[in-house]
């Protein structure tokens, strides 16, 4: 009952006010039952909507909005129908007039509102799928769909496309010797350089845990490696105040570099994968390119 307090006290207005006008001012003309019930319908529409905006109120400007036209309609097709039965009366004809095209104004900027309101909501959400929390990089899933459909495009045959594989050296140690706080700092700061060193039609994102992965559009093995080392001293050159202490991190990567005609984005991870492995054989702090 106190969750619908507003629409119960509209009801009751608009009932006392049935009551009254019909008791002291009754029509002397045959009531015109199609017109009562055609107005009686409006008004239980309007009165479903009254209650159905108890919902909205996830967003307190879409419901305010959509509370105030649905109970300024209702009353205004309930002063229809209330005239119907009684003799005219002026202070309701004038109520009536005035309910009805601003409530259908508000309705109309309810709806509005609400339309976008969703589409925030939809966007919020999509981006919430595809972008991993802690760093702000896409997540695997998303990472994978936009360079299979960038690899989908077409290519000439000399253009070829680089892929990265890299995680942070000993980071497990990090987060056992200075707690997981430590360690959310540290791949943020790894996160924050990598995107500042690629460029706009790059992609990077977090393959989960210390794990990440850049796509080089249009990137031959050379540049692939040049980027590759450039990440690697920017990461080695991060120190992090903790505990009085600078906390330092290293990288070791893995590239691959192939035609971008006929490839996909598994194979290219799982062999950058394979040069990541053996970066972390040769001492970690180093890349390696897959052959």
């Amino acid at each position: 009952m106190g969750r619908f307090k507003i629409q119960f006290a509209i009801i009751a207005v608009i009932s006392a006010i049935f009551t009254y006008v019909i008791l002291y001012y009754p029509s002397n003309e045959p009531t015109i039952y199609i017109d009562v019930l055609i107005e009686g319908v409006m008004a239980i529409s309007c009165l479903f909507l009254m209650f159905f905006t108890e919902t909205l109120k996830d967003s307190r400007e879409v419901y305010r909005t959509l509370i105030i036209s649905s109970c300024l309609l209702f009353s205004g097709h309930y002063l229809d129908v209330i005239d119907e039965f009684t003799i005219s009366l002026a202070l309701l004809d004038a109520l009536e007039a005035t309910f009805k095209p601003l409530g259908f104004l508000l309705f109309i900027a309810g709806s509005y509102r609400w339309v976008r309101f969703h589409e925030n909501q939809s966007e919020q959400l999509k981006h919430l799928a595809e972008v991993d929390p802690l760093t702000g990089l896409l997540n695997r899933r998303a990472f994978t769909e936009k360079a299979q459909s960038l690899l989908l495009q077409p290519f000439n045959e000399n253009q070829h496309v680089s892929v990265i594989v890299f995680d942070i050296d000993h980071f497990k140690g990090i987060n056992d010797s200075h707690g997981h706080g430590l360690g959310d700092r540290v791949l943020t700061e790894v996160a924050a350089i990598v995107k500042s060193t690629l460029k706009k039609n790059d992609h990077v994102a977090r393959l989960g845990g210390e794990e990440f992965v850049v796509l080089l559009n249009d990137t031959g093995v050379d540049r692939a490696k040049e980027i590759a080392e450039e990440i690697r001293t920017n990461i080695e050159a991060i120190s992090i105040l903790h505990r009085h202490q600078q906390i330092q991190c290293t990288v070791s990567l893995g590239i691959v570099s192939e035609h971008a005609v006929n490839t996909d984005i598994t194979t290219l991870i799982e062999r950058a994968d394979m040069s990541l492995y053996q970066a972390k054989s040769d001492g970690r702090n180093c890349w390696r390119v897959a052959v």
